[in-house]
């Protein structure tokens, strides 16, 4: 039996952003879902193109969020869920491993968030990097600003 259904796309924003990326889906045949905060309720969403929104109430604890995005797994299918901020990347990488939707999990988009590990993946691959220093042991930090000519 195959499924010929179109992918759903789970999209979420905290900022007023994305409008042409759900657009872009719903163009090529895509479900689009729009998770948002309450407060962007009347915004310019591009609401011709989707099929369910849920606004979401403001400084939600993350546990919340994943509830209510497990229930709303219940009547539609996920396939995919898309951060449309670079702040938003965390919960949809939590939504995905807790869905066990196929994407970036949680380890993963910490390197594109977090540019000390972004740095030190590269150095591990030997890619190279300007001179850095973690910002935590204060010996290292010295021994760097002695030896590392600023810019």
């Amino acid at each position: 039996m195959s499924d010929t259904r179109p992918l759903t796309f789970l999209c979420i924003t905290t900022y007023e952003r994305g409008q042409e990326f759900m657009r872009e889906c719903w163009r090529r045949g895509c479900r689009v879902i729009l998770l948002t905060a309450e407060k962007l309720k009347h915004a310019g969403w591009p609401r011709e193109c989707l099929n369910d929104t849920l606004y979401l109430p403001d400084q939600i604890p993350i546990t919340d969020i994943v509830k209510a995005v497990t229930h709303l797994a219940r009547s539609h299918r996920l396939d995919r869920i898309v951060a449309l901020d670079e702040y938003d990347m965390e919960t949809a990488a939590m939504l995905r491993e807790h869905l066990r939707i196929p994407a970036m999990g949680l380890t993963t988009m910490r390197y594109f968030r977090d540019k000390l590990a972004m740095r030190m993946r590269a150095l591990d691959r030997r890619i190279r990097v300007p001179d850095f220093v973690p910002v935590v042991n204060h010996d290292d930090i010295r021994y760097y600003l002695d030896h590392v000519p600023g810019p």
